[in-house]
């Protein structure tokens, strides 16, 4: 091994398994934890543990259902998008219409 890596390999290979669990489950509404153990390797506990870490440093935006071990994305609520969106639309607007009032003023 480098000796200037070896200090580091522990942390390396927890960021690039922590990728790699967040890359596998990105394409998945709901996966069993069973599954994505065989996948990486690991018993559904270690798995468990690893995507509840992820879970909240907020890596992986879902929830564990502890009780039937699967993984399930959480979605955002589809009217809280559109109002949130119609908010920028509006202060986007406003903000333009005092630029143009004051652009107006000034040619006066």
């Amino acid at each position: 091994m480098d000796i200037h890596l070896s200090p580091h390999v522990f942390e390396l290979t927890q960021l690039i398994r922590d990728r790699a669990l967040v890359l596998y489950f990105q394409p998945f509404q709901s996966i069993r934890l069973e599954r994505m153990g065989e996948a990486f390797g690991m018993s559904v506990e270690e798995i468990e543990r690893h995507v509840v870490r992820l879970i909240q440093n907020g890596s992986i935006k879902a929830r564990v259902d502890s009780r039937n071990k699967i993984l399930q994305a959480r979605g955002q609520d589809p009217r809280v998008a559109m109002f949130t969106k119609a908010v920028k639309t509006g202060t986007r607007i406003q903000e333009s219409n005092r630029k143009l009032m004051l652009l107006y003023k000034l040619t006066w």
